[in-house]
């Protein structure tokens, strides 16, 4: 993260980027992160992914929600309805242009 303040705790810079510190930008990278999420319940839950720029979340192979151009920090809500609890493949593709850069992702049950 280079942009001042997310919505949570702890910024840190990207890895592998030139910043050393939270406030400096590096521009024109992307990156991937692959995670296995357990849902303890079936139903509807709410993927939120906050971005400066463009994103794209897979869950289990299929795409549910991108943003597939560059925008100041701003957060996406993708509520995902779940038939099965257990494990998930979650997959989040982040792209950063130019400017302030910055990613987050959460989770939480309902919408």
């Amino acid at each position: 993260m280079s942009n001042s303040g997310g919505y949570f705790d702890a910024d840190l810079a990207f890895p592998g980027c030139k910043a050393t510190n939270t406030q400096q930008n590096s521009n024109y990278f992307a990156l991937s992160a692959v995670a296995t999420v357990s849902i303890p319940r079936p139903g509807v839950w709410t993927f939120g992914v906050v971005s400066d720029d463009g994103f794209q979340l897979s869950i289990d192979d299929k795409i549910v929600g991108q943003h597939e151009s560059t925008r100041t920090q701003a957060a996406s809500l993708i509520p995902v309805k779940f038939e099965e609890s257990g494990p998930h493949l979650v997959e989040l593709i982040y792209f950063e242009g130019s400017g302030g850069a910055d990613l987050e992702l959460c989770v939480a049950e309902g919408r």
